[in-house]
């Protein structure tokens, strides 16, 4: 399933260049209004709005994947944010200014096969699969491009902030006081296990002579299934 080499002149090393169709739409706008309600109260309402949505194909094609981290795969990006203000003045020496804020993010990467079993069809036994959790193990062979999928997929974030201000203004001769509170609301919710589908790597630890260093290969290792290390954590 690896791609045929295509550059260097035949050498076994540093052999292959991709050129991927990556699509990646963008829409964002910014808006503002301001309304002087009258000599003493102004205010203004302001939002903000951005949406990117990417398709990267994966370097080895479908199957083997081989991106990095947010190299490969579908792509989130999407932020919203708006403001409200209010000034109102109790006199020459005294103002008031509230602010209330909201801002919400959805960032999320799925890689090429999210949905598929790949690796139940290719004869890879004990890799868990449910929905977005499909696609290859991570698997590193020394010598060659490493294939399968980034190590710490599916990656889901959400995230909500609300802030609250009020500033007040007092002038008193020549000297000027200000004080204010603000208020936040925090919240996350993060989901990006470590490795769900899993990592194995072959580095020609046993197809080498012993002591001698440089001689083994990994390519020799996969094809003999000597792994050097493999790790799996759960999916959730």
């Amino acid at each position: 399933m690896y791609p045929l080499p295509n550059t260097n002149s035949g050498k076994t090393f540093n052999n292959y260049i991709v050129n991927r169709n990556i699509i990646d739409n963008t829409a964002q706008w910014d808006g503002r209004l301001d309304w002087n309600i009258s000599q003493k109260d102004q205010t203004f309402f302001r939002m903000s709005y951005n949406n990117e949505p990417s398709s990267h194909p994966g370097p080895l094609g479908p199957i083997l994947d081989g991106g990095g981290f947010g190299d490969s795969g579908t792509f989130v990006n999407k932020g919203e944010n708006f403001a409200f203000s209010e000034t109102h003045i109790f006199s020459p020496s005294l103002t008031n200014e509230a602010r209330f804020g909201y801002n919400y993010g959805h960032f999320a990467f799925l890689e090429p096969n999210a949905n598929v079993n790949v690796a139940a069809s290719l004869g890879l036994g004990g890799i868990p699969f449910e929905p977005l959790n499909g696609g290859l193990p991570n698997t590193n062979i020394g010598g060659i491009s490493s294939y399968g999928s980034i190590y710490n997929t599916p990656g889901d974030e959400h995230e909500n902030v609300y802030q609250i201000l009020d500033n007040v203004t007092k002038v008193k001769g020549q000297h000027a006081i200000k004080g204010g509170v603000s208020f936040q609301r925090v919240r996350f919710s993060t989901f990006q296990p470590t490795w769900p589908k899993g990592t194995l790597s072959y580095n020609g630890t046993y197809t080498g002579k012993p002591g001698v260093s440089f001689t083994g290969s990994g390519v020799a290792d996969y094809l003999t299934d000597n792994q050097n290390s493999a790790t799996l954590s759960t999916i959730s």
